[in-house]
């Protein structure tokens, strides 16, 4: 996720600072997203979305998923470091 701009939204309920990111995902993802959340109300849906699972799947359990898929896709991360590493030092 990237950070790219600091947006402040009022709400009936106290004032609620949202952070704008750029996410990726995947297009099966994106269009079942289109099909339920109007452009415009997506950021809400995702926030209730990762809300949910977070209080399903409790603090550890997350930590636990993060790290295992982090341990997965180790040797595919570190085959992409060194390629990029080795054009940084071609220029």
């Amino acid at each position: 996720m990237i950070h790219t701009q600091r947006v402040d939204i009022l709400h009936w309920m106290p004032r609620i600072v949202h952070q704008r990111i750029n996410v990726l995902l995947p297009s099966p993802t994106l269009r079942l997203l289109d099909q339920v959340a109007p452009r415009g109300r997506r950021s809400e849906l995702i926030d209730e979305a990762v809300r949910y699972f977070l209080h399903s799947k409790g603090r550890a359990e997350v930590r636990r998923l993060l790290r295992d898929g982090a341990r997965s896709r180790a040797d595919r991360d570190q085959r992409l470091a060194e390629e990029w590493f080795s054009l940084a030092e071609r220029e």
